[in-house]
Order: structure tokens, then C-alpha cells, then sequence
């Protein structure tokens, strides 16, 4: 029996994140510039292929905070607009 195993990259590049993250790579690459994601560049040119670390870009993710079930949603509430 044979098991075969998948190779997940360290790095990624600025392609590769935005697919991973549904943006644009002009959208990472404003990321990169603004300082909110850490890049690499591969060599010593300034035009150089950038990468970026998969734990980088998993850390750009949050949470959405749900509304707490004692909030009343505007639909729910009977008492009508707090105008009348």
C-alpha cells in the first residue's frame, strides 16, 4: 500500500495569495507595499520574483463577528421606528 502525500509550499507567489485570498494581485501588491503583508524578494534585483509566506497570508484572515442573539434584528422589531 502506497501513500501519497501533498506538498503544501512554505512560499507562494503574489498570484498564488491572491487566488488563495479571492483578491487581485495588484490588491497583494498594495498589501506588500502598505506594509500589512510581508514579502520576499527572490535574489538580489529590485524586480525580482516576490514571495510570501503561507502563514502570512492565513494570518490576513479574521473572524466576522456575529451579532449576539440579544440583539434585536430591525425586521424582528415589532415596535415600529424609534421616529414615530
Amino acid at each position: 500500500m502506497t501513500t501519497t502525500t501533498t506538498y503544501e509550499p512554505h512560499m507562494v507567489s503574489v498570484a498564488e495569495a491572491a487566488r488563495r485570498l479571492g483578491l487581485s494581485r495588484w490588491t497583494i501588491r498594495q498589501y506588500v507595499d502598505d506594509g500589512l503583508l510581508p514579502a520576499y524578494r527572490i535574489g538580489p534585483r529590485s524586480n525580482a520574483p516576490m514571495r510570501i509566506r503561507v502563514d502570512d497570508i492565513e494570518s490576513l484572515l479574521r473572524p466576522v463577528v456575529e451579532l449576539a442573539e440579544s440583539t434585536t434584528r430591525r425586521d424582528e422589531d415589532v415596535s415600529g421606528p424609534d421616529w414615530q
